[in-house]
């Protein structure tokens, strides 16, 4: 329903005004416009506006709605804070993903580091649940690479490790990073039951409060 009808085309703005209606459809959208949206006509269920894959021309049935939002708000990004209030139902979090996460299993538990599905592309997904697990998050030292750009390529890295390219002066640091629990959080995606695992997965959360792709 949302992606037909929260899309700004002039159907949309004369039945349902342009304060509410500032999505592009396929194209991407925003949180708090979507939210305006649900909040001033409502939500259908899924059984009787189903999602496609694709983008049509809305069919609002004002007599099928069976949800809306009375106030929305941010909820601060740490583990605590969204685990609690997940108990008040289900969040909506921005990433940053490529489309390479489209093809994902959902059989991995990913974490801060597992970076292979993060890129420039916005997504919206909604964490429906959380798992506390039994243990408890901490750190590790592990060795990063750092680089400093040597735009003349006779100039010697002798100050630095070794020369990583041509016009690169490259050198390890150690640092220390933090090391997740088994604790996680159950993601919701929308792109059907096909997709990953039933359309879910999911993101450890450990005590540092690390995201993922940039949440």
């Amino acid at each position: 329903m949302l992606l037909d009808c929260s899309t700004r085309n002039t159907d949309n703005v004369n039945q349902f005004g342009s304060d509410v209606v500032q999505n592009a459809g396929c194209n991407g959208g925003y949180i708090d416009s979507t939210y305006e949206f649900m909040k001033e006509w409502g939500l259908m269920a899924e059984t009787d506006y189903p999602y496609t894959g694709s983008q049509g021309n809305c069919q609002y049935d004002e007599n099928a709605i069976v949800a809306d939002i009375v106030e929305w708000g941010q909820v601060a990004s740490d583990p605590e804070s969204i685990a609690a209030k997940l108990a008040e139902g289900p969040l909506e979090v921005g990433m940053a993903i490529t489309n390479d996460f489209g093809f994902f299993d959902g059989e991995a538990i990913l974490g801060a580091d597992d970076t292979e599905y993060c890129g420039r592309g916005g997504h919206v997904i909604s964490i429906v649940g959380y798992e506390p697990g039994t243990g408890e998050g901490g750190t590790e030292i592990v060795e990063v690479l750092n680089g400093r750009y040597s735009w003349r390529w006779w100039t010697s890295c002798e100050e630095y490790e070794f020369r990583c390219a041509w016009n690169m002066c490259c050198w390890y640091e150690e640092e220390e990073r933090p090391v997740s629990g088994d604790s996680y959080f159950i993601l919701q995606n929308q792109w059907g039951e096909s997709w990953a695992d039933g359309g879910r997965y999911k993101v450890s959360a450990d005590a540092n409060g690390n995201g993922w792709c940039g949440w």
